[in-house]
């Protein structure tokens, strides 16, 4: 193909085709970058700050050694300026081709970034910026300024303006007055003089936001930048449009070890002055820095805004990371974005590298908090925060990083890191972080029951203890922790259920029982106000009366209205061996709040003795008591009929027939007053004891044995019979009972039925012993003294044998031997 006769422009020479494919490359990339930079404004209005930091650290100063950077902002411009040594002409060509003076091979480590594409970043404060300093060139210094503008949307628009910026610096090679000459430069430097000074315009909304927000991220993280860049000596931040002036200032390394340095960073405010302290621990690729306060070892948490990978300088948006310590890679491969790392490429050789430094970083960790524990840091949780960092993980790199996570926290396991609520620290394999509940205060209201039950030396300190849940991590990373470590709600449930009873809860948690049931009460409230009361239905959790533990529904409450004594419930349980209500009744001292449970009480108790005691069954000759027949029917009788109301009269007839019945079973129960009786009904029970006595009196036969029995003369038999009998007569709901046995001592001596006793005649005409004994032998048959009451009986019968009757009958008898 031949070339076009009707062309009459020249041709280029091959230098001139150069230099315009570079200006085109130079433009390209600039509206590349920018246009990245414009959509993600977020992060690059925090990174502009820290890329102009970086490149003035980057500076050296051969006068003052180390660099002074400030930083003022007004309502229209910012101005970032720093006193290091002068520019030189590749300097300030890569600052308008926006191409890095740093070395490709990155064999320079005082060099981060030298106005590569990070420093295009900048530029979201302004499309344009100003750029004053003095450049050294052949052996002499001269003031320049230049204006780099990025505000073209055409790349060859752009390009006019990249030729023109070059055009102009030429002017330094001359004598143009747009470069004046400084004689004698380095001999007036003084350690103010901010003669670099990168000024942008801000005539936008966006851009007064952009540089109020860098300003914000570089005061919130500048202190821990100067500890890893301690060539800069100050930053001073005027703020005009708020009234502020702060300066940092980063005092002189003081060494302690041969990797451990203290470092105190001096923040210099309107209001005062404050300090800040901090520890390195320098490894061969890496750096961790621990922040601890001014006045004490004491560990500061760093915020959540805060990044956590520095490459010199933070990469912005490395706040999910989440290392245990702020780590400065010395040699770190940073993302394009400076947000990061590369890790996940399992070939690539800048991942590779990252994944070595990481390892690195993680055992100069764990000896730098070795160290910290030996010099007795307190908030060890801060060294704690292992948890996965937040990264689009490809399997192999996420198993990688798990194995690290694994092995860092199974050294923790064996350190001492927790301060506990007795003040003292504690191993953490040894120790129990409560966690339950979404808000604050609930967890705050776990913890405070756990603490009797696991121990102030097993917990960490109250006032640590969400930070505590926090380093532990989300639960799904638990498993690289090797042990159970937390504590929830059904766990503690569990662990108390285990105790199974409320004497080896008070044994190894309390001081006595009746605390321990005070706080299974707060146990018990906590569960109903988390709806969480289904556990005590899961768990054996509540006591009864014997203190061993029961799932609630299982159990009984007993009627607060009708109380059960002990001694009723042991009668019960005699009653029925093989059901024992105290094994059924809830603890009294057991508050439940709010349960519906079925309820026993004194009612209840009554009914089913008397029910059981009335028992009977039906033969072919009548009705028998199954309850008497029971061996220990007696006692049982005896032990009900022994226990009185308080307010009861011991003359009563419970109280006069226990004691009769003592008398002749001669038993050691004595009386006793109680509280509670008064929904107990004792008739039952005292109607079948009158039944058993009367079985034994009978069983005597005659007076002269019943009275050789209890000790007595014949007299004094016969009176305490008829004492007894009246007492019973005068019964209402016992003078049946006369008719039950052969109890009533007649005149012959013996003991006979009530129906078969004949009153001795009337109170007006008696009946007549001597005539009675005539009878007798006249007619043998008609021996009336075995129908007759003894003499002394003042009972009165359903019969009487009149005088008048004894009168015939002597006729018959006398007519009867007369024949």
């Amino acid at each position: 193909m031949s070339a076009s006769t009707g062309n009459t422009a020249a041709p280029l020479t091959i230098a001139q085709i150069e230099a315009n494919n570079n200006r085109k490359l130079t433009a390209d990339k600039i509206r590349q970058i920018l246009t990245k930079v414009r959509n993600n404004p977020k992060q690059s209005a925090r990174r502009w700050v820290w890329e102009l930091a970086q490149n003035a650290k980057d500076v050296p100063n051969s006068r003052f050694d180390r660099i002074a950077i400030q930083i003022i902002l007004e309502s229209n411009r910012l101005t970032f300026a720093h006193n290091g040594d002068p520019f030189s002409m590749q300097n300030i060509m890569s600052l308008i081709q926006q191409v890095s003076s740093k070395d490709s091979a990155n064999e320079d480590e005082s060099v981060t970034g030298k106005f590569g594409t990070g420093f295009i970043a900048t530029h979201l404060l302004s499309e344009i910026i100003h750029v004053e300093g003095v450049v050294e060139h052949w052996g002499g210094f001269k003031r320049f300024n230049i204006v780099l503008d990025r505000s073209d949307e055409k790349s060859e628009d752009m390009m006019v303006k990249i030729g023109a910026a070059i055009d102009h610096v030429r002017g330094i090679e001359g004598d143009s007055a747009d470069f004046p000459v400084i004689q004698n430069y380095e001999a007036q430097r003084k350690a103010d003089s901010f003669d670099t000074k990168f000024i942008y315009p801000l005539d936008r909304d966006s851009s007064r936001e952009a540089a109020q927000a860098g300003l914000d991220d570089l005061i919130h993280t500048l202190p821990q930048t100067l500890v890893f860049n301690p060539s800069i000596a100050s930053v001073e931040v005027i703020n005009q449009v708020a009234g502020q002036k702060e300066t940092y200032v980063c005092h002189p390394p003081e060494p302690q070890t041969e990797k451990i340095t203290r470092y105190q960073i001096e923040i210099k405010q309107t209001d005062g002055t404050t300090e800040k302290v901090f520890f390195t621990h320098q490894s061969e690729n890496c750096c961790l820095v621990a922040e601890v306060e001014k006045d004490a070892l004491a560990l500061v948490k760093p915020t959540r805004s805060q990044p956590v990978l520095f490459r010199d300088f933070p990469l912005i948006g490395s706040e999910r990371f989440f290392f245990p310590l702020a780590l400065n890679g010395l040699k770190f491969n940073p993302t394009e974005d400076r947000n990061g790392i590369y890790l996940h490429d399992a070939e690539g050789k800048q991942a590779i590298e990252n994944r070595g430094y990481i390892k690195e970083a993680g055992d100069a960790y764990m000896a730098f908090s070795e160290w910290l524990i030996d010099a007795g840091a307190s908030n060890r949780f801060v060294l704690a925060q292992t948890r996965l960092p937040k990264e689009e993980w490809e399997q192999f790199s996420k198993d990688w990083y798990k194995g690290l996570q694994a092995k860092w926290r199974g050294w923790l396991l064996e350190k001492p890191m927790v301060e506990t609520a007795d003040e003292g620290f504690q191993i953490l394999k040894n120790t129990w972080i409560p966690i339950y509940g979404d808000k604050r205060e609930i967890k705050e209201a776990f913890y405070e029951l756990c603490v009797p039950f696991y121990g102030a030396g097993s917990l960490p300190q109250k006032e640590l203890l969400h930070e505590w849940i926090d380093a532990l991590g989300p639960k799904d990373e638990w498993d690289t922790w090797g042990k159970r470590l937390d504590i929830g709600l059904e766990d503690l449930v569990k662990q108390v259920a285990s105790k199974e009873n409320l004497s080896a809860l008070a044994a190894d948690c309390f001081q006595d029982e009746s605390t321990a049931v005070s706080w299974l009460n707060t146990l018990y409230q906590f569960c109903h106000e988390q709806t969480a009361t289904e556990l005590l239905t899961k768990y054996k959790l509540v006591p009864n009366l014997y203190g061993l533990f029961f799932q609630l529904d299982k159990l009984h409450q007993e009627n607060k209205d009708e109380p059960m004594p002990d001694e009723f419930l042991a009668i019960y349980h005699q009653v029925f061996p093989s059901d024992d209500w105290r094994e059924k009744v809830i603890h009294r001292e057991v508050i439940l709040p709010t349960q519906n449970l079925q309820k026993l009480g004194m009612s209840d108790l009554s009914k089913k003795v008397n029910e059981e005691i009335r028992k009977i069954a039906k033969t072919n000759v009548g009705q028998r008591n199954l309850f008497l027949e029971r061996k220990d029917a007696r006692d049982i009788l005896i032990e009900i009929l022994r226990y009185f109301s308080l307010g009861s009269q011991m003359d009563n007839i419970q109280a006069q027939v226990f004691s009769r019945a003592k008398q002749v079973w001669k038993f050691d129960q004595e009386p006793q007053k109680i509280s509670g009786l008064e929904p107990f009904s004792f008739i039952p029970a005292l109607e079948l004891l009158v039944q058993l006595l009367h079985d034994t009196i009978q069983s005597f036969k005659t007076i002269n044995a019943f009275s050789i029995e209890l000790g007595l003369a014949d007299n004094a038999g016969i009176n305490w019979l008829n004492t007894y009998l009246n007492l019973i007569a005068g019964s209402s709901s016992l003078k049946d009972m006369l008719e039950y046995g052969n109890i009533v001592p007649a005149r012959n001596g013996q003991l006979v039925a009530f129906e078969a006793v004949h009153d001795f005649g009337t109170d007006e005409t008696p009946l007549n012993d001597e005539l009675l004994g005539i009878l007798s032998r006249l007619d043998p048959k008609q021996n009336w003294f075995g129908e007759l009451p003894a003499q002394g009986l003042t009972l009165k019968f359903k019969k009487t044998k009149k005088f008048s009757d004894l009168g015939e009958a002597l006729d018959h008898a006398v007519k009867g031997n007369s024949k």
